[in-house]
């Protein structure tokens, strides 16, 4: 707290100081992002400037400092392959990934001992592609001023993933994707400290994929136009699916359990479902505006089916939702309060 009187004023006033961490000195030359590639640090790497390409040999590899990858390349690797991040170590990729395991010997992206930072792809044109690859006990990149909110992060950079699991990751998201055209398939989330997807401002689909044990949300979008299709969720301790900021979401064959909210449509959000069956959830279907410079959202579902939900419907007035072709009455206000009230619910 700062005390202060104005010039030519008699009267005393108080003001709070907003927390800032303190700034290194050497912050420009520590600043993760403008660093140089570093692989030749790295003997397990196995670059090929004719194919332009960068192979991860077989084998277990421990990575104690930063990785960093130029442009330009296709990283690749194969069953076989394993690498243990630890003391706060991170990969960081200008170039796209194909890690391409099997599922007798999948490819292992981990973290023994919890300070292994994930992975990074950021502005690569090229799509990447990860199939039967597991990422586990992996937090979010962080250093200095700079921090991503995924275990796995795609920024600017198309990818498809198959048969992956992400297990145990304690970070804001185990994957986030950003402006980035995605695909997921046969992929399995279980045990996120918070978000297991995180989707902003992307296209896409999330096909024949489970989520289990989510600290908050199963699938978080904002801002995106996603296809869900076979999905299973267990136990999100948030919303099974979240809807936001225009985003326009498509879905069939959607099993949730075990949620606080299954599926929230918010600020101009349009939601259209097909066969969604909701157990044991606290709210079933919420439609509502969060963010003054948005508005009102939608949904409509058909083949809905509910066993043991505290509230089936939350619709704030002006927005809609529609069960099989029949309008369900809005007639709340303020539905955000009502889900959280002084929390800082998503």
């Amino acid at each position: 707290i700062v005390d202060y009187r104005l010039p030519g004023s008699d009267q005393t006033a108080s003001t709070s100081i907003y927390p800032w961490s303190y700034l290194d000195k050497d912050f420009i030359e520590n600043d993760f992002m403008i660093q140089k590639s570093n692989i030749e640090n790295f003997d397990f790497l196995e670059t090929n400037e004719s194919a332009k390409t960068i192979n991860v040999a077989a084998g277990r590899w421990y990575v104690e400092k930063n990785m960093i990858i130029h442009e330009g390349y296709e990283v690749t690797a194969g069953a076989g392959t394993e690498i243990y991040l630890s003391n706060n170590a991170k990969i960081l990729s200008y170039s796209s990934l194909e890690f391409i395991g099997t599922e007798e010997n999948p490819i292992v992206i981990s973290s023994e001992d919890s300070t292994g930072q994930g992975i990074i792809v950021i502005n690569s044109d090229q799509k990447s592609l990860l199939e039967h690859v597991h990422f586990n006990n992996l937090s979010n990149p962080l250093q200095g001023g700079w921090e991503l909110t995924g275990a796995v992060n795609f920024y600017e950079s198309p990818v498809e993933i198959y048969y992956c699991h992400f297990m145990n990751n304690n970070s804001e998201d185990s994957l986030n994707i950003i402006r980035s055209e995605f695909s997921i398939d046969h992929t399995s989330f279980s045990d996120a400290a918070s978000d297991a997807v995180d989707v902003d401002f992307s296209d896409g689909t999330i096909r024949d994929s489970s989520f289990a044990g989510c600290g908050n949300d199963a699938v978080d979008i904002s801002g995106g136009t996603v296809e869900f299709e076979d999905i299973s969720i267990q136990g999100a301790g948030d919303k099974g699916i979240s809807a936001g900021e225009a985003t326009q979401l498509a879905g069939r064959n959607i099993e949730i359990k075990s949620s606080q909210i299954a599926v929230a449509s918010k600020d101009i959000s349009e939601v259209n479902i097909e066969e969604l069956s909701i157990e044991n959830c606290d709210y079933g279907l919420a439609v509502y505006q969060k963010k003054s410079e948005f508005g009102p959202s939608n949904m409509s579902v058909t083949g809905l089916s509910m066993d043991n939900v505290d509230v089936s419907y939350l619709i704030e007035i002006g927005s809609s939702l529609i069960i099989d072709g029949q309008d369900i009455e809005s007639d709340f206000e303020n539905v955000f309060d009502i889900l959280y009230g002084d929390d800082n619910g998503q």
